[in-house]
């Protein structure tokens, strides 16, 4: 086994972040109703889309779930660099220190964060102002991309 190797360490955090972020912003195009919903019933609590789309559930279960699909992209960055990690025969610690180092991630809120956000929303908003369209091509552009690292970590 190789010792541990920091090149590939750091290719694969930024890798999996992308790919925590599309897969985020893919959640987001299918809760595009729901999100805009939301929006709108802050401003004016009398608004129809709220009954309409029989939004009995309360805010916090739909904000738990964003961090829930926080937490599959997170699980799948990690099984896919532990994969790439055995199947090149490195040192565990590389998947061990990966794991760490997006772990600390979620209690900082790091993805949640107000200038991380608007920054991987920015591609989206080049082509549309369409929230459902940005996520849409933000969550294919990320996830593509940081697969592309993964990848890029494998032939290293």
């Amino acid at each position: 086994m190789d010792k541990i190797n920091f090149k590939v360490i750091l290719i694969q955090f930024i890798g999996c972040i992308f790919l925590i972020q599309g897969i985020q912003n893919l959640y987001f195009t299918t809760q595009t109703d729901k999100f805009n919903c939301y929006i709108e019933y802050f401003k004016n609590p009398e608004c129809e889309c709220y009954n309409r789309l029989g939004l009995n559930e309360i805010v916090g279960e739909f904000m738990s779930d964003i961090y829930l699909w926080f937490f599959y992209g997170f699980i799948i960055g990690i099984i896919i660099s532990s994969i790439i990690n055995w199947k090149k025969n490195r040192h565990l610690l590389n998947s061990v220190l990966l794991f760490i180092l997006l772990f600390i991630l979620f209690p900082i809120h790091f993805f949640r964060n107000e200038y991380v956000s608007r920054i991987f929303h920015q591609l989206g908003e080049i082509f549309t102002q369409d929230f459902g369209i940005q996520n849409i091509i933000g969550g294919i552009a990320y996830t593509l991309i940081g697969s592309l690292l993964l990848r890029k970590s494998y032939r290293i």
